[in-house]
């Protein structure tokens, strides 16, 4: 896949969040918003792994490296 490609899906999925954002607003609380988004995310993750047969034991360096990205991204 080309950089390109996957900018691109990028920002059409971010980019595209609001109208999750604008359906669950107003009838729960946004935390309990979020919260839902992130379980269904995790969920479809782990089914993703699972089906493909992905490994999910990582080691302590490979978890410091996704602490360091995370705070990277998210900064």
């Amino acid at each position: 896949m080309s950089n390109s490609f996957l900018y691109l899906v990028t920002v059409v999925i971010w980019g595209s969040t609001w109208i999750a954002i604008n359906y669950q607003l107003g009838d729960v609380a946004p935390e309990a918003s979020v919260s839902y988004r992130f379980a269904l995310a995790a969920f479809i993750l782990f089914l993703f792994a699972k089906v493909k047969q992905l490994p999910l034991a990582f080691s302590l360096k490979q978890h410091g490296l996704f602490a360091a990205f995370g705070i990277c991204l998210f900064a």
